[in-house]
């Protein structure tokens, strides 16, 4: 089945190759500035118009922003409403995808690209994951297809719930049938909630499911119960509740090469705006790296003041049995266990030490869970 869609889509590229290069050539003869993409723009438009797309110009009033859909003759996108991805959002992507499959419609989740309440207080609010990992996390867990992540501007803040739904949700993005949870508010001044939503897909004709709350040992699955976990170093319980292991995702820096000087060489990352990042500490991780291999590694979460007096967090992993270069590569990085907390030694010797212990500890721990 994949070898046959490849072909397909191989033998769709070569049919319109020779006009894809001819605009390629066309825009590098022709440079123009960000946001002032006129020419670019139009020579674009046109081409999707010629070969079926339904292009909506000036996209969220951005001048000569796009989007452009082929319609494929197949209903619309089934859209589950989610604002992370942990057990209660599981329930709701799983339910998106089931009725996806009986209406031969795209199983599709819509977000924002920040949280409403960091644009309504002007306050940051950390996220569990980054919009990106959300996205990646939908697909590869749940067989989500599209993901939509729409900003979250004054425009949208003040957009009435109906609106919401019969010009964003129907029209923009075509929706047949809206899978919510229980507790789902929506529209200018959360007005919209899961009974009015209901009713408005009624007069729409379209489905619509509310998903009840999700409970694990009496305890509502929540994102703010979570991050509290993450937040104290708790990354076994908050991964009984996330339906995974908490995770980052970055591209690997470089940083002071102390580690090399030790002999334990270490992969930085910076840490995320926004992004939650766990109690400060050491950790026994899962790094996945893009070519689909995995290895086990210690993370040390802190300012690392064994060697540095900077202040600031950073994120460091040793790979156990890893001999490679992963600078400027996507990796992804799951909290297993907390070992320890943070500590100052008095000599880089003393630091090895214990760095060594802690590859131990982290080999014992994958040994027990079957994953060595």
């Amino acid at each position: 089945m994949k070898q046959e869609l490849k072909e397909k889509i191989g033998q769709a590229i070569e049919a319109v190759l020779p006009e894809l290069l001819e605009i390629a050539k066309g825009l590098y003869e022709n440079p123009e500035i960000g946001g002032a993409e006129k020419q670019t723009s139009k020579l674009l438009v046109a081409w999707l118009e010629t070969h079926g797309f339904r292009v909506d110009r000036d996209y969220w009033k951005m001048p000569f922003a796009f989007r452009a859909v082929r319609d494929s003759g197949k209903p619309g996108p089934v859209i589950g409403f989610f604002d992370g991805v942990h057990r209660g959002h599981g329930a709701l992507l799983r339910r998106t995808v089931e009725v996806a499959r009986q209406l031969n419609a795209t199983p599709a989740a819509f977000t924002f690209d920040r949280p409403p309440k960091e644009v309504v207080t002007g306050k940051p609010v950390p996220l569990i994951n980054s919009a990106q990992e959300r996205q990646e996390l939908m697909e590869r867990l749940y067989g989500i297809q599209q993901v939509i992540i729409a900003p979250f501007d004054r425009e949208m803040m003040t957009m009435p719930w109906q609106d919401f739904i019969t010009e964003l949700l129907v029209k923009r993005y075509g929706a047949v049938h809206l899978v919510a949870g229980h507790d789902y508010h929506f529209g200018h001044k959360n007005a919209g909630d899961p009974v009015l939503l209901q009713q408005k897909c009624r007069e729409l004709g379209l489905g619509c499911d509310i998903i009840p709350k999700v409970e694990l040992e009496g305890i509502t699955v929540s994102s703010t119960y979570i991050r509290q976990l993450v937040e104290s170093g708790q990354v076994e319980r908050a991964a009984e509740f996330l339906g995974h292991r908490h995770c980052l995702s970055q591209t690997v820096s470089h940083g002071f090469r102390f580690g090399r000087t030790i002999g334990i060489p270490t992969i930085n990352f910076t840490v995320p705006d926004h992004v939650l990042v766990p109690e400060r500490g050491v950790y026994v991780t899962r790094v996945y790296l893009p070519d689909g291999g995995s290895y086990a590694g210690v993370t040390n979460v802190g300012t690392r003041p064994t060697v540095s007096d900077s202040g600031s967090v950073s994120i460091e992993t040793f790979l156990l049995d890893f001999d490679g270069d992963l600078y400027g590569k996507r990796i992804r990085l799951e909290f297993c266990r907390r070992l320890r907390e943070e500590k100052k030694f008095d000599t880089p010797q003393q630091l090895k030490d214990e760095i060594e212990k802690n590859i131990a500890q982290t080999r014992e721990y994958f040994r027990e869970t079957g994953e060595a």
